[in-house]
């Protein structure tokens, strides 16, 4: 097959699969193609477009390409199409056909939706998101860092893998206003110890991976709190993230942002992370909290133990759970 035209789609399969330079070189070395030789220091579009380009101009390279990645995803349907030279679902959605721009104006219709599902949100969607920003918390302890957020009285909720015991707690400090202004100028943190004296309950990152611990001062007076509650979420949700990602100022994710699997325990999502977003609260699109972020990566999509590139969070029906059994929530 000639691929001269069919590049773009291929590309936006291997990108979503392959997105680190490490993946990427160790695909093209298997399927024949010599890494060293092909400049890979752009982002993950750009690199597989710098691949695809290359492979196209040896033959059979492209398809090698593909056979390569079907060994280790071999139900992914994208890429069985591609194998079969056909990418047309590998590409943009086929809303319909496209309208005047001028409108129809005897219907009187001027827009369109430009997907299944409207991405148009109230004004109020980041009044509504900056508040529950302010109950998110970084959380700096001696051996690692993370991010953390408020509850009622005064319950810090991050990983296991963040604080796994009430020795590592006591040498913590949560962090909250870590957050820069629109001139870029940082605002005055204010840091709070735990006390797991008071408050403390775990479950091991093999389990539900959450720790719950109780701050000392009232937090929830000036930075309120993050209700918890049973949440419903289903594949194809719009999933938002506050978060310290690599120990940043306070940072949201809000692109590409679709859930993928919906588990009892696990919520599987496209939404970007970076290590030190562990701990994190994952929200719908009214802002409900629907899951504690944990892990990110190739992971196995917990049904059919496909090995995926998703981020991953415990559900908070699963966590909530705990928290009523150790009498925390």
């Amino acid at each position: 097959m000639d691929w001269k035209d069919n590049l773009t789609g291929l590309n936006v399969i291997l990108a979503y699969l392959y997105s680190d330079v490490n993946d990427i070189k160790r695909i093209i070395n298997s399927a024949g193609l010599q890494s060293g030789f092909i400049n890979l220091q752009g982002n993950p579009m750009s690199n597989w477009d710098a691949v695809l380009n290359e492979a196209n101009k040896r033959q059979n390279k492209v398809n090698d390409l593909i056979k390569t990645a079907l060994k280790e995803y071999p139900d992914n349907p994208q890429l069985i199409s591609a194998s079969q030279g056909k990418l047309a679902s590998s590409t943009a959605p086929e809303i319909g056909p496209d309208l005047n721009w001028a409108g129809d104006m005897q219907t009187g219709t001027l827009e369109r939706l430009m997907a299944e599902r409207s991405t148009i949100l109230p004004v109020s969607f980041f009044q509504l998101g900056y508040e529950r920003a302010k109950s998110v918390a970084y959380v700096e302890g001696r051996q690692i860092h993370g991010t953390g957020f408020l509850t009622s009285n005064n319950i810090l909720l991050t990983n296991n893998h963040v604080i796994p015991n009430k020795e590592e707690a006591e040498g913590t400090i949560v962090r909250f206003n870590y957050e820069k202004t629109i001139e870029g100028a940082h605002l005055k943190t204010v840091d709070f110890s735990l006390d797991p004296k008071a408050g403390f309950a775990t479950s091991p990152i093999a389990e539900n991976d959450w720790t719950a611990i109780r701050l000392k001062g009232d937090a929830n007076k000036e930075f309120g709190e993050i209700i918890l509650d049973e949440a419903e979420t289903k594949v194809g949700d719009r999933v938002n993230i506050i978060h310290h990602g690599g120990g940043a100022a306070k940072q949201i994710s809000i692109h590409n942002n679709l859930v993928s699997y919906v588990g009892d325990r696990r919520t599987q999502y496209f939404t970007d992370t970076l290590p030190g977003s562990s701990g994190a609260p994952v929200f719908d699109i009214e802002w409900n909290l629907i899951a504690l972020h944990h892990s990110g990566g190739h992971v196995p999509q917990p049904d059919t133990k496909e090995i995926v590139f998703r981020n991953e969070g415990i559900s908070i029906n699963r966590v909530l759970e705990g928290l009523r059994d150790e009498h925390l929530a």
